[in-house]
């Protein structure tokens, strides 16, 4: 199989600054078509939002500028949205609307920068990393294309998340990232590309991914409760739709 790789550090974070210039969204095709963000800047009171246009960068994307403000300059680093490069995403392979479409986790030989293996699930570097300023990885779940919680067996599911759950931790204990995140687009209208199954596991160089979500978003109607373990429906969902909690104690000190 293809080659390994190890983590690196994509720099630290920057000192004081007045002001600071943040490519925020990416670039239509037609000038209609961009579309800009707001950069929530923090301050002593609150948060403020100042963006104004300021033409593009090489990528394609549109930049914009904002006045840093608040205890050194940390306003727009806390707030800022994460970027996200279009013009990389354009290139992705895609097979969820378009079933005929070429397939990289079943071409599995083809796979490079490795990090872990298990069995059928292969953990390594994403080869399209849209994010700005972080670590994109994928957890690959199966050789099977059309594998998924709903059709593995008991053993195989528990597998899957053992690993995803063990290579999340690895990303979180490594020190080079201040947060990371593991999430899972599923379906036509998740925005992914790839109906092979998968995790995305992602590390955020100086943002925290967690900072904007409220301790009651765990909170909800119980549906189970054994031995410390909890699953509940969520009365304060974060993105607006139906979502599960599911709580386990820690274990082993992780």
């Amino acid at each position: 199989m293809g080659a390994r790789a190890g983590f690196g550090a994509d720099g630290k974070a920057k000192g004081e600054m007045r002001r600071r210039t943040w490519v925020v969204a990416a670039r239509g095709e037609t000038q209609d078509e961009s579309r800009h963000a707001i950069l929530e800047v923090g301050t002593g009171g609150g948060t403020s939002r100042k963006v104004h246009r300021e033409g593009t960068d090489a990528r394609g994307c549109v930049e914009v500028s904002t006045a840093a403000t608040g205890e050194a300059g940390r306003g727009d680093v806390e707030n800022a949205p994460l970027v996200f490069i279009n013009k990389v995403a354009r290139h992705k392979p895609e097979n969820i609307r378009h079933k005929e479409g070429y397939c990289p986790f079943c071409d599995r030989e083809s796979l490079t920068n490795i990090l872990r293996t298990s069995g059928d699930c292969i953990w390594l570097v994403n080869k399209y990393r849209t994010l700005e300023d972080t670590m994109q990885t994928v957890l690959v779940e199966s050789a099977n294309h059309t594998g998924d919680p709903s059709n593995y067996s008991t053993e195989e599911n528990r597998h899957v998340f053992r690993f995803a759950l063990s290579c999340w931790a690895d990303m979180l204990r490594s020190g080079t990232y201040r947060s990371a995140l593991m999430y899972k687009n599923y379906g036509p209208n998740s925005g992914g590309t790839l109906l092979h199954p998968h995790f995305q596991i992602v590390g955020l160089n100086h943002k925290d991914g967690y900072e904007r979500v409220p301790r009651n978003a765990f909170d909800g109607v119980s549906v189970v409760r054994e031995g410390g373990r909890s699953v509940t429906l969520s009365t304060h969902p974060i993105m607006g739709f139906v979502e599960v909690n599911v709580s386990v104690p820690v274990a082993g000190g992780d």
